[in-house]
């Protein structure tokens, strides 16, 4: 039996990446992945600090979300 792995020529077809950002002050990493059929994804926005009482945590992630999505494509 003879076996040949091409080790110098990997195809790329999903990979997973943190990104750290912050928002109005509060930090956060978002959790993506992406792969060559799907683009990229946003698994999670995880939020660092304290929210403070008045944080809108919904609408901070949607607008993270997108504005990830929109620079990644």
């Amino acid at each position: 039996m003879e076996i040949k792995i091409d080790y110098d020529n990997p195809q790329l077809t999903s990979k997973y990446e943190d990104y750290d950002g912050e928002y109005n002050g509060v930090s956060f990493v978002i959790n993506a992945h992406w792969n060559d059929w799907d683009e990229w994804e946003v698994d999670s926005v995880q939020f660092l600090d304290e929210l403070p009482e008045d944080f809108d945590e919904e609408g901070a992630t949607s607008a993270i979300t997108e504005e990830f999505l929109n620079n990644m494509f």
